[in-house]
């Protein structure tokens, strides 16, 4: 925001290995019929390290977005996804 010295930054996270993940993979599996650890290979399969999110590396790269070495960045987006792939 130009004129305020405020930056605008954004972190994107991938999966992330986290109770709300673990819930939303329990509903689906009732839903589906599949079970959570053939849920969780199916998600694995698109990501390029082949395994979910600690929810400390999202934190690491948001406080990185925020930190000082950081301070001439601008209008970035911070993909923590594992490089995800949408295709």
């Amino acid at each position: 925001m130009l004129g305020y010295n405020v930056r605008v930054n954004s972190v994107h996270p991938g999966v992330v290995a986290s109770p709300m993940m673990d819930g939303i993979l329990a509903s689906y599996s009732a839903d589906s019929g599949q079970s959570v650890e053939d849920l969780k290979a199916g998600i694995l399969q698109s990501c390029l390290i082949k395994r979910f999110a600690t929810p400390e590396e999202v934190a690491a790269a948001t406080v990185y977005l925020a930190s000082d070495a950081a301070a001439y960045l601008n209008g970035a987006e911070q993909l923590v996804d594992g490089g995800y792939l949408t295709t």
